[in-house]
């Protein structure tokens, strides 16, 4: 009995053994796949050309089989065509791990952003029954900018005559390093000012080269015209690449000019002057109108009509009293533009305050004929100066040219000494000397 039970054991372990190694053949694997350290995170530039993005890593299976076994091997998440090396192996025999190499090349100009990317280890039974897989995960930051622009402050409150500078930085971000070509773009202005064609917008320089990866700073030097109105304002830095124009970046600078606001012309209640028509300025109306029509009756030459037009006429139109000559908009205006600029000329207040010739010379006439200002003569210029103001007898003979730094600087206070360089197409050297040279003659 002991034999016969001793054999009976033996016989069942011998059928068991093969079955359990059928049944443990039919586990499937455990897969684990790992992407090494250093190529988990990448960051490409593409701003210029296309570039390459490897990856490499290890599967790892925790069992051998018997029967022929494969795994396979893919790149999932991305579209940019992933070589693998090996794509599959056969995982017969012993456990294994089983080292692999992907790479991929990223397109000229590929859309920026950041992207995820998926190694993927797939099994398969050898029937296609049964199938596992694991992964492991990767990024790639694409950049496709050489550089950006930053600026400080992008929004700036202005007051009539101020000058205000902003710091534009350029942060280069390219590979190799750049010369980036730099402007003031097209000013606009949803109020539309009159003013704005006379406003100034500078930079300090329309060239910049950058090493790879540092920064370089720029000056936008504004400058707002004495006599505005409420105007708000985009001013922008255009900024490209050489010989790359597909590099442009832009940044907008707000400026918000809290001008002089504007009365209507008259004042309210009269004629240009003013001044109301009363009864009496009516009744010597209608004089003229009879004494012209006399003159027409008469038939007296066009000069002779014009003499008695102006005869008669021209007293109607020279009856302000002196404390009403500065109520007409226009004239207030032009007197208060020589009260802040005393001495300047005639050309420089036509051009401020947007004038005509004979608009100017009319009110400039009444002026100086109430005493209001005084006029003098200094060289080929006619200079206006307040009644009240002490016009110093002696004056220096000045150069064309520091005379037209006076102007400059009187239109527009404030302004750097390489602005008007710029301006007066001198070099800085000239103008710092002349500059030292008014110093010194105040």
């Amino acid at each position: 009995m002991v034999v016969s039970a001793l054999v009976m054991v033996i016989l069942g372990l011998a059928l068991l053994g093969p079955a359990g190694s059928i049944f443990a053949e039919d586990l499937p694997p455990t897969i684990v796949v790992d992407i090494n350290d250093g190529y988990t995170s990448h960051t490409v530039d593409v701003s210029f050309d296309s570039d390459r993005v490897t990856v490499i890593g290890t599967v790892e299976v925790d069992r051998q089989y018997v029967k022929p076994e494969t795994i396979d091997l893919t790149v999932e998440g991305t579209d940019w065509g992933w070589t693998i090396s090996p794509n599959t192996f056969d995982i017969t025999g012993l456990e294994k791990a089983v080292d692999f190499t992907a790479f991929a090349t990223i397109p000229i100009m590929f859309a920026e952003g950041t992207y995820t990317g998926h190694v993927v280890a797939t099994w398969t039974d050898s029937i296609g029954e049964n199938s596992i897989d694991d992964s492991d995960e990767f990024h790639v930051i694409v950049d496709n900018n050489p550089f950006y622009l930053t600026a400080n402050p992008v929004y700036i409150l202005m007051e009539p005559g101020q000058t205000r500078q902003v710091s534009v930085t350029i942060e280069d971000n390219s590979p190799r390093g750049m010369t980036y070509l730099c402007q003031v773009g097209k000013v606009t202005s949803p109020d539309k000012p009159g003013w704005l064609e006379r406003a100034l917008f500078w930079l300090d320089s329309n060239t910049l080269h950058l090493l790879p990866g540092t920064s370089g700073p720029l000056t936008l030097e504004i400058v707002i015209p004495q006599d505005v109105s409420n105007g708000m304002l985009d001013v922008p830095v255009v900024v490209s690449v050489e010989d790359h124009p597909e590099h442009t970046e832009q940044m907008n600078i707000r400026v918000n000019v809290q001008g002089v606001p504007i009365a209507p012309p008259g004042g309210g209640g009269g004629g240009e002057d003013g001044i109301a028509i009363d009864p009496v300025l009516l009744f010597w109306i209608s004089i003229a109108a009879i004494a012209i029509g006399l003159v027409g009756f008469l038939g007296f030459t066009e000069v002779g009509m014009l003499a008695v037009f102006w005869t008669l006429l021209l007293p109607l139109f020279t009856r302000l009293r002196r404390k009403e000559v500065l109520n007409q908009f226009t004239r207030g205006e032009i007197f208060g533009f020589i009260k802040a600029n005393p001495g300047v000329h005639l050309t420089a207040i036509k051009e401020n305050l947007g004038l005509a010739n004979g608009v100017l010379a009319y009110h400039l006439k009444v002026l100086v004929r109430e005493e209001f200002l005084v006029v003098r003569r200094e060289g080929g210029f006619k200079r206006f100066y307040p009644r009240d103001m002490k016009v110093p007898r002696k004056r220096i003979h000045f150069t064309r040219l520091q005379l037209d730094i006076v102007e400059k600087l009187s239109l527009h206070p404030g302004l750097t000494q390489a602005a008007l360089a710029r301006m007066l197409d001198e070099s800085k050297q000239v103008i710092n000397y002349n500059i030292s040279v008014l110093i010194a003659a105040e």
